[in-house]
């Protein structure tokens, strides 16, 4: 079982994510051009932990904080306005700046609407992020997150979806039973985008 997030706990959270997709090309796309990357990057980490709190659910491969994945389920998978405000995340949602909170609607909203799409009327857990502080990756804290949530998978009897934006995490996904639903091209950034879905052995 992994460790569950505490609320005190975000703000850590946050920065172990921002400093896993550091390198990591949609996040930096987002940014807008000529912002500081390792101040935008623990922003955009902190408006998917602080609503997956409040709607969903926040993990660490321990109370140390090594790995944190978030995850939400069904209809609380799709951020609006009203789950901004009533999570929190509106206030470093706001801090992104215009140019780059352009730039995150022009990517999630094509995102949400093939998700929309793909599992209308289906019920499934949605894995809205999982990262690794670089120091700790390949020491197995994001295959004990993601094992843990293929078994809540398997229990609840209800496929995983996710969404990722490289080759290489395909991959990776692939060997974990994961499935390829939709290679897409996110418009105006240009981002290649794959999604991927888990449905569990019988």
């Amino acid at each position: 079982m992994p460790y569950k997030v505490k609320k005190n706990e975000l703000s850590q959270s946050a920065g172990v994510l921002a400093e896993a997709f550091q390198d990591d090309p949609l996040w930096n796309k987002i940014i807008a051009e000529g912002d500081d990357k390792s101040k935008k990057h623990p922003i955009v980490a902190e408006i998917l932990l602080r609503y997956c709190f409040r709607f969903g659910e926040v993990y660490a491969s321990s109370e140390n904080l090594e790995g944190v994945m978030a995850i939400t389920q069904d209809k609380k998978s799709y951020m609006n306005l009203w789950g901004l405000l009533t999570s929190g995340a509106i206030l470093p949602f706001m801090r992104l700046g215009g140019k780059s909170l352009a730039k995150m609607s022009n990517a999630f909203t094509p995102l949400d609407k093939a998700r929309y799409k793909q599992m209308k009327g289906k019920s499934f857990i949605y894995l809205q992020v999982i990262g690794v502080s670089k120091d700790k990756q390949g020491k197995g804290h994001g295959r004990l997150l993601l094992q843990w949530l293929i078994e809540k998978s398997r229990q609840a009897g209800i496929p995983i979806y996710l969404e990722t934006e490289t080759e290489r995490n395909v991959t990776l996904y692939e060997k974990l039973g994961f499935k390829t639903l939709e290679k897409m091209t996110l418009p105006v950034i240009q981002q290649p985008m794959w999604t991927m879905i888990r449905v569990p052995e019988l």
